[in-house]
This record gives structure tokens, sequence and C-alpha cells, in this order.
């Protein structure tokens, strides 16, 4: 989220957009291990292509003096004036929520958008991200719907070249699913 210029969230409000993000993602690899269990159960194949982002939410407690991390976009005015305090018995510390993911190519791709679903007939990937999405949708009774679905290939594109070369054919890369937006009827 930008914490900086004139579309900025507050500090605290990335905070729990944050917090809701790293939910979404625990729900959605719940869903994933429930639907690996019942394809297994029902002898369907959907292949190991596709795992939600691994994820550590975080605190970066600013001492006074310090600065946040640049990335943040903070400088240590902004985390006086606008942060809140983390309370460890005697001590009070401003801090920096954070959501740490691993790296992973810049090349993204969408599988769906926030209202658009297409199909992906010709993907065997696109075909079990698809089933997965109604999979998830009959699973929580039709109170959840993942859109807005996207992943990044778990092999560096040198790495992946490499392989292939070396295996002579072609090598899948696993599909890290990341930054979910989810529909409920709880909101």
């Amino acid at each position: 989220y930008n914490t900086d210029g004139p579309d900025a969230v507050s500090i605290s409000s990335n905070q729990t957009e944050l917090e809701k993000e790293g939910i979404r993602l625990a729900q959605a690899s719940y869903f994933l291990d429930a639907f690996k269990d019942t394809a297994l159960e029902r002898n369907v194949d959907i292949g190991n292509d596709i795992c939600i982002t691994d994820f550590l939410p975080a605190l970066q407690i600013i001492e006074d003096g310090e600065e946040p991390c640049p990335a943040s976009g903070l400088t240590s005015i902004d985390i006086h004036t606008q942060g809140k305090k983390f309370e460890h018995g005697e001590d009070s510390h401003h801090f920096v929520a954070w959501l740490l993911e691993e790296c992973r190519q810049t090349c993204t791709h969408k599988w769906s958008g926030t209202n658009q679903h297409p199909s992906h007939n010709h993907s065997q990937v696109g075909n079990v991200i698809t089933a997965f999405v109604h999979f998830v949708y009959l699973y929580s009774h039709k109170s959840v719907v993942l859109a807005n679905i996207q992943s990044k290939s778990l092999f560096p594109l040198s790495v992946f070249l490499l392989l292939m070369r070396h295996a002579g054919t072609a090598v899948d890369s696993k599909h890290v699913i990341f930054d979910l937006m989810s529909h409920a009827v709880e909101g």
C-alpha cells in the first residue's frame, strides 16, 4: 500500500490491510489443502503446480533516533506523528508493519480480475485454478469467492531455462498464488 503521496493510507490503515491480506492468504492455503485432499480422495489428478505464497507478518521496531526502512517510504517524523506504539512491559516503541514474502520473478500471470473470471481451457494450470475457485465457493457453503488471482513462477527465469536445457523437455514451474482478493457474504 502507498504510505506516501496523495493516495497515501495511514500507517494504521496499512497495518490493518496487511493483517487482512495475511488472513486471506492463510484462508486460501487452508482451502487449497482441502481442495488437494478432496481431489486425492476422488482420484482426480490436479497435479502439483500451484501453491499459496508463504508469508510472515512482521513489525519493524523503530528505536528513538532511528529511521524506518527506506522501503516503507516513511520518515521518523511520519512515525512519531501518525504511528502507533508497540507496548512491551515498561518499554514502548513505534513500529512499521510488514507482510514478508519470498522473492519471485517479476513476470506475473493474471488468472482472473476483480469481476472478470475468464476460462483457461488451453492451460492445465488455468483449469486447476478455475476448479479451485469453484471448490472454494462450494466448500465455504457459498460464502467466499476468490478473485483477482495472480501467480508468479517459483523458478527464476535463468534457472527455468537451465533446467529446460538439461532436461531436454519443457519443465513446469510451480505457480505461487499471491495478493488474492476475496468477496464474502459477511464482508
